[in-house]
């Protein structure tokens, strides 16, 4: 096993969650300050006669003045806050008033936790993703007119159901990472099997809750003016950056298995994972700057100056608002868009976050070798 080791800065913010929403019953706002907690716990320390009027509050619909009343209890209740974190300015802003659920106003998208360290969880197969689909990429770029030829002919046979299943992806992945080898009675061997990245942990204090802005080309902002909020991980791009240690490691001994070898296609090798990588995000970070100007270099000016892509650095793009172009491969890019019924290689708008050096994108960090 070759491990290696990386310390990762966030150079743009990043939310990495399994789409799950913190609800206006879990939290409050104050001070510029987010407290998450334990709603249960807080309702079972009042009195007999206040928890038998919350539950009338309740039972008659008004959700505003139950809202009201819990989040009033937990700020006096430190025993039940999970966690606390800052709230930018358009959070504290729209959270923190009083909300009205008939606007289905007041949702968090939640990082992952473990809540009883108080730490953010940056997972080690997000990580995984990123270089999977940098390495799938660096694959595809050899056989890019035979690979558009066989899709070709998946997605006549499938007819429209090509875009709703994950079928089409499945063949590229296996023609061009060579998964022909089968194992007895198993799937083809996937070269990431050979592939393990750790999870890391961030302070709650490298997290904070910010209004998420989706923009135009042009940089406006989108007609539909959703409100989008988010727990976040603190960038190069606030002047003070998460930075958080992972190991990656690829399992040499059992590469070098010579039953393993016969049925591998693709080897996993530390020199092309790592061109991989910043081939790609160099491509994509160039690519999103040209479509959308407003964003300026984009990512670029968060990096290290001089020729910092040497010693095993990598640029990746991590978690939710990466967007479609950074979770496919170029030249067979083919999204779908179902509300303007129409196929799409590039997109036309991106979810920013505004700081004090402007609006800047999600999820692009930077992995830098750590002394063996």
């Amino acid at each position: 096993m070759e491990i290696r080791r990386f310390r990762v800065t966030a150079l743009t913010p990043v939310h990495l969650g399994a789409g799950k929403a913190m609800a206006p019953e879990e939290y409050f706002v104050q001070n510029s300050r987010l407290v998450r907690f334990r709603p249960e716990a807080v309702i079972a320390r009042r009195a007999p006669r206040e928890r038998e009027a919350f539950e009338n509050l309740l039972r008659a619909g008004n959700l505003r003045e139950a809202w009201t009343r819990l989040r009033g209890w937990a700020a006096n209740d430190r025993e039940s806050w999970l966690y606390e974190i800052a709230a930018g300015e358009g959070s504290s802003r729209e959270l923190g008033q009083e909300l009205d659920p008939s606007r289905r106003r007041g949702e968090v998208y939640t990082l992952h936790w473990n809540l009883a360290r108080r730490q953010a969880i940056v997972p080690g197969s997000a990580i995984k993703g990123a270089l999977r689909t940098a390495f799938l990429n660096a694959c595809v770029r050899p056989r890019l007119e035979e690979l558009r030829g066989r899709l070709a002919e998946l997605k006549s046979r499938l007819g429209e159901r090509w875009r709703r299943t994950n079928e089409l992806w499945s063949a590229m992945e296996s023609q061009a990472l060579e998964m022909t080898g089968r194992r007895e009675g198993r799937d083809p061997i996937d070269p990431f099997e050979l592939l393990r990245v750790s999870d890391a942990a961030v302070p709650a204090e490298m997290v904070r809750v910010d209004r998420a802005e989706v923009r135009t080309r042009e940089g406006n902002p989108s007609a539909r003016r959703i409100q989008i909020h988010c727990e976040r991980l603190l960038a190069r791009a606030d002047g003070r950056p998460a930075q958080f240690r992972l190991e990656i490691a690829i399992d040499t001994d059992r590469a070098r298995n010579e039953r393993v070898r016969r049925l591998l296609g693709r080897p996993l090798e530390w020199d092309l994972l790592i061109r991989a990588a910043n081939h790609y995000s160099f491509g994509r970070l160039e690519a999103e700057r040209r479509r959308f100007a407003f964003l300026g270099q984009g990512a670029a000016r968060w990096l290290p100056g001089g020729a910092w892509w040497t010693g095993g650095r990598m640029l990746l793009r991590l978690g939710r608002f990466s967007h479609f172009e950074s979770l496919s491969v170029d030249g067979l890019r083919d999204g779908y868009n179902p509300q303007r019924r129409r196929a799409i290689t590039e997109g036309d708008s991106r979810t920013v976050v505004l700081t004090a050096a402007g609006a800047v994108t999600f999820g692009w960090v930077l992995l830098e070798p750590e002394e063996q």
